[in-house]
């Protein structure tokens, strides 16, 4: 079926598609590079990958032992750090 047998609605929910599928490859590289680029805890002293996040969190929000936390908290530090 050619585009100008295509009903208007049907082109442009096939555009918005397109678009929207763009969209979320773009979004799913930069989460990728990013998370590629994160610091892996294991290497840095007293750390643990198998501490809570919430202590995580706490450790860094306080900012007496550690420096301010570089990005919004996620659910798990294993998300990007190895």
């Amino acid at each position: 079926m050619s585009r100008s047998h295509m009903p208007p609605l049907v082109h442009r929910l096939y555009v918005f598609g397109a678009i929207a599928i763009a969209v979320f490859v773009l979004i799913a590289w930069a989460v990728t590079a990013v998370s590629l680029s994160a610091k892996t805890i294991s290497n840095l002293p007293d750390h643990d990958i198998h501490t809570a996040p919430e202590q995580c969190i706490a450790c860094h929000q306080s900012g007496e032992n550690a420096p301010p936390l570089p990005h919004v908290p996620l659910p798990s530090c294993g998300y990007c750090h190895r």
